[in-house]
């Protein structure tokens, strides 16, 4: 159980880190079959969509891109799809 985490997102353009993000672990759909960050799904959707994708120790993943409008949509997308809903 990996719930009392955080996941940090990176979008990295050109050599510049353009944004940084956060997503806790216990707003995660996902957050009680999540052993560590290698499982994290948020980081599985992403690496998908965007290859070569990292997760370093400190639980940061950094997408390398050229379009920054393209992954901040992706990085907002994934996000929204991972937490829970309420209704």
């Amino acid at each position: 159980m990996f719930i009392n985490g955080k996941i940090g997102i990176k979008i990295n353009t050109e050599g510049k880190d353009q944004f940084v993000g956060t997503m806790y672990c216990n707003s995660c759909r996902s957050a009680i079959e999540c052993n560590s960050a290698k499982k994290c799904k948020l980081f599985n959707y992403l690496n998908e969509r965007i290859p070569g994708s990292t997760i370093d120790e400190n639980n940061v993943i950094t997408l390398k891109v050229q379009d920054f409008n393209k992954a901040f949509t992706l990085v907002k997308r994934a996000i929204r799809l991972r937490q829970h809903r309420i209704r």
